[in-house]
């Protein structure tokens, strides 16, 4: 397998069940029917990395396409992502490779939208032990 869910705590909450990306070359997760309150937002993603052999290479590219297929398309830090360690920590999302703004995305939930959340990143070697817990929308 690819992709497996794993849990870690000893009493196997459901709440800490994430999705632990063994081993891939072609990386593309999607998260579908996300809505949120009406507002402008940064998008973090609680990650981790289960090993020290990681192979991270290329950019690890976030888009956000709404119910309209408006996208907004930002990227995480491949030497953020390098440093990664055991214990949870949240990677931003930026707006550019040049890694200084964070990527800002507007939501109306007047207008009856939801997003859809795709991480994708293409490596030409295998990528391992990436561990994904949640994403995170904070207003600004």
């Amino acid at each position: 397998k690819y992709l497996t869910f794993e849990n870690d705590s000893p009493d196997k909450a459901p709440v800490l069940t994430y999705l632990k990306l063994n081993s891939v070359c072609w990386l593309d997760v999607r998260l579908s029917k996300i809505v949120l309150p009406t507002g402008t937002y940064n998008v973090f993603w609680k990650m981790n990395m289960k090993s020290r052999y990681q192979n991270i290479r290329n950019e690890y590219q976030v888009s956000m396409v709404n119910s309209n297929g408006i996208t907004d398309i930002g990227y995480m830090d491949t030497e953020h992502l390098k440093n990664l360690k055991e214990e949870w920590e949240w990677v931003p999302v930026f707006a550019s490779k040049n890694f200084k703004e964070l990527l800002k995305i507007s939501f109306n939930s007047g207008k009856g939208e939801d997003l859809t959340a795709k991480l994708f990143n293409e490596n030409g070697s295998w990528t391992h032990n990436l561990g994904f817990h949640m994403i995170q929308f904070v207003m600004v």
